[in-house]
């Protein structure tokens, strides 16, 4: 893992891990030149030593150099770091557009078709460059907002010129081509009938083929008509329909043949809701059969037909399951870690455990893995599951009657690095003196556990503990608190009196108890003014009342928290009517820039439930 404020190729400033696949690790770093943020996609180290994948990832850097179109994630360029080959690419904020229908299945004709136009730009974009995507599914599209889609992960993408071996079974079975699952070899219509899939999910939310197990959604693909998705959602036009079914043709010859044929198609959606204008490929039949002989041979081919069928039928399940042994990755997400390693013990391939912190289960439980379930595997390939770790457990040590500072320096020889102190005043104990702890001593807990440590001061000291700040700039307030063991400094912003100067504080120095933030009132510094529209699920109003939204400030090395929104609400439904669900906030920044990107937090009754990275627009006033 490349910790933050790493250089790269002496461009680029790690800011810190994004995310990690079963392939890469993804890192937000900010460019020198450009002076924006970007995306840096490395290989595994796992994969160092790897030659095939080592090319599998090439290959895709190679891809991106010659794709240049809006509707595709943008490559900035492909370099190389201490050995280790990376791509940098456009940083997006975005959701992943299976995720969004998911949520908001299914969607309406109208942004189903405008979400299908662009996603066809992007896909006609790479197959004029002969690059065929080969993984084309809503996992593999972020949506910049509602309508504005980009493709991402051409991972295992090819040229037909430079086809793979006609043997080898390539993308996830849900949205596999028929010639995918019956692992012969591929071109642009195979991310036709990807495409048909996608459309499919779109409009009906639902998949067209659903099975026990990838074997038999891959048999469904070739043999089994899809149910016509005006059948689960009749809102839709008879023309969408009938453009869904062409696409989801069995026979590459009878599909669409290429993405502007499709494109074309979509434009006449609501112009012939009929439909009369998307044409039937069909096969040239010879009539030089009489009736009678038609029948006769009609009689004699049925059993034959049936019978072909059992054999063909076994013999791509033979196939699909054997040659080269090929098999599929099973789901096992939710299963504890023991059961999955027993359940994928006869496959050959190498598992990598990646313990991951999650609080909603508990150690051992796998969250997640890649390739996903219903992804072909390849004899030998490395599958890593993300498992819930229990964490390091360790037994608390007692540090009552020790100085603040010397349980501190115990907790840290524990890797315990979360310490949260809480004061009281009494002239009972020594000043700095911890006179209660929790979790107790001898107890067995996580190291990522927070611990929280009462300490006493004394009276005549305890007008030190809490400094006052009012009338003090901003950067001098900080300084003083920074050193008084508050949890956090949050600050409001006004727009009145000189700027940056401190107008209240809280607590002052005239409380004798107090455990939490401080939270400091100041006059606003005259900075730019920005605006960013933050989502908020109404599940979240669900876990309380009280909602606050903070930006990460940092001044000079000190960091706060500026309070952009605060308001109670009595229920999740209160909420939603009065914002429809979001909240508009403004921030004040000294900057030149049209947007920036900035750490955004959400608390509910003042827990953090969502930290996430968000773009700030420029206010023109």
């Amino acid at each position: 893992m490349i910790r933050s404020g790493v250089v790269i190729s002496g461009k680029y400033k790690i800011i810190g891990h994004v995310d990690s696949g079963g392939m890469s690790d993804i890192y937000k770093a900010y460019c020198f030149k450009s002076k924006k943020i970007v995306a840096l996609k490395f290989q595994k180290e796992i994969y160092e030593n790897n030659k095939e994948m080592r090319e599998v990832f090439r290959k895709e850097a190679e891809t991106f150099k010659k794709l240049n179109s809006k509707y595709i994630v943008g490559c900035v360029e492909v370099g190389q770091y201490n050995g280790s080959m990376y791509i940098a690419m456009d940083y997006i904020e975005g959701q992943v557009l299976k995720k969004m229908i998911e949520e908001n299945g299914p969607f309406s004709v109208k942004d189903t078709v405008e979400i299908g136009r662009k996603i066809l730009r992007g896909l006609g974009h790479a197959h004029q460059k002969n690059i065929v995507h080969n993984d084309l599914k809503p996992q593999n599209i972020i949506m910049k907002n509602d309508t504005d889609p980009l493709l991402i992960d051409f991972g295992i993408a090819h040229s037909p010129v430079d086809a793979k071996d006609e043997n080898e079974v390539i993308g996830s079975v849900y949205y596999f081509s028929p010639e995918q699952a019956k692992a012969e070899h591929t071109d642009k219509r195979s991310d036709i009938y990807s495409f048909g899939v996608i459309l499919y999910e779109m409009c009906t939310g639902k998949l067209p083929f659903v099975g026990d197990d990838p074997l038999t959604i891959a048999l469904m693909h070739v043999h089994q008509k899809p149910k016509a998705p005006i059948e689960l959602n009749p809102d839709i036009p008879e023309s969408l329909n009938r453009i869904i079914l062409k696409a989801l043709e069995k026979e590459p010859d009878k599909r669409y043949q290429n993405a502007l044929e499709v494109l074309g198609d979509l434009n006449r959606v609501f112009e012939d809701p009929k439909g009369d204008f998307v044409k039937q490929r069909t096969e040239k039949r010879s009539h030089w059969l009489s009736k009678k002989s038609s029948r006769i041979f009609l009689y004699c081919t049925i059993p034959l037909v049936f019978l072909f069928a059992i054999i063909s039928g076994w013999m791509l399940l033979s196939s699909i399951s054997l040659r080269h042994n090929n098999t599929y990755m099973p789901n096992l997400t939710g299963k504890d870690i023991m059961a999955a390693e027993e359940q994928v013990a006869a496959m050959d391939i190498i598992l990598v455990k990646n313990e991951v912190e999650d609080n909603n289960t508990d150690g051992g439980v796998i969250i997640s893995h890649e390739p996903e379930a219903g992804t072909v595997l390849k004899k030998g390939q490395v599958v890593v599951l993300n498992v819930s770790g229990p964490g390091i457990v360790v037994e608390m040590p007692e540090v009552t009657g020790l100085s603040m500072a010397e349980a501190k320096a115990e907790l840290d020889l524990y890797d315990i690095g979360e310490v949260n102190i809480k004061w009281q005043v009494s002239d009972d104990a020594a000043q700095n003196e911890v006179v209660a702890q929790y979790p107790l001593a001898a107890e067995m807990v996580k190291t990522t556990e927070t611990v929280t440590l009462t300490v006493n001061t004394v009276k005549d000291k305890y007008v030190e503990l809490i400094p006052n700040v009012i009338g003090l700039n901003i950067k001098e307030a900080l300084l003083e608190v920074s050193g008084s063991g508050f949890s956090a400094v949050y600050l409001y912003e006004v727009d009145k009196g000189s700027s940056g100067i401190v107008l209240s504080q809280y607590p002052g120095n005239d409380i004798e108890s107090f455990s939490g933030p401080m939270r400091l009132t100041i006059l606003n510094r005259g900075y730019e003014k920005y605006v960013a529209v933050i989502p908020l699920d109404a599940k979240l109003l669900a876990k309380g009342h009280n909602l606050a939204i903070t930006a990460d400030e940092n001044f000079d090395g000190i960091t706060a928290e500026m309070i952009l929104y605060e308001k109670e609400y009595s229920n999740a439904e209160e909420y939603m009517d009065n914002n429809n669900g979001t909240v508009k906030v403004y921030l004040y920044r000294q900057n030149t820039d049209q947007n920036i990107n900035v750490n955004t937090t959400i608390y509910i009754d003042g827990a953090a439930v969502s930290k996430v990275n968000t773009v700030f627009y420029k206010v023109n006033e």
